[in-house]
């Protein structure tokens, strides 16, 4: 979906910001959604 999204962005030369928010925005959902699973498995682990 992300790649989807970015795609895009890339064939328009004018919206290079467009395709770096939602680049940021995806990583960052990645990375919430990666911290919140370590956090669920270090929970049930202890």
């Amino acid at each position: 979906a992300a790649a989807a999204a970015a795609k895009p962005a890339e064939d328009e030369p004018g919206w290079p910001e467009t395709g770096a928010i939602l680049g940021v925005a995806a990583l960052g959902a990645g990375v919430t959604a990666l911290a919140l699973r370590l956090k669920l498995v270090r929970d049930d682990g202890s």
